[in-house]
């Protein structure tokens, strides 16, 4: 237990006919295995490894949950396309850390108060990397 990642696919759509929302949910942990082969077959992308990732813009997000659901954030000032979790850049002048950072981005962008926020001490950090 906790040595093992399972993912899943999951689509709500209204059925047709009794106008009820049904959930349909995927596992998906074996066509993981796929995506290797197939990053290897496809020569178009750039090699990561060529990629200077200290130069990269360094972004702090935090994962909003809501019960047993997960909050996503859209840009109004179109910064970015679609939904995505909050992320902001530490400030390097004030020395933030990564979870004031992380609790920045929620202040500012999901408009929840900073006294209702809670780090999960249980909770290692995830690396995102939009594209």
């Amino acid at each position: 237990l906790g040595k093992m990642l399972f993912m899943s696919s999951i689509k709500v759509e209204m059925n047709r006919f009794s106008k009820q929302y049904e959930r349909q949910c995927t596992d998906i942990t074996s066509d993981l295995n796929l995506m290797p082969q197939q990053l290897e077959d496809n020569d178009d992308e750039e090699d990561t490894a060529d990629i200077d990732w200290s130069k990269c813009e360094q972004q702090v997000g935090a994962l909003v949950l809501r019960g047993n659901r997960c909050t996503l954030v859209r840009s109004l000032e179109n910064e970015w396309v679609g939904m995505r979790a909050p992320s902001v850049e530490p400030f390097t002048e004030d020395n933030e850390s990564h979870h004031e950072a992380a609790i920045r981005a929620i202040v500012l962008f999901a408009e929840v108060e900073e006294d209702e926020v809670r780090l999960l001490d249980k909770v290692p950090p995830v690396t995102i990397h939009y594209a």
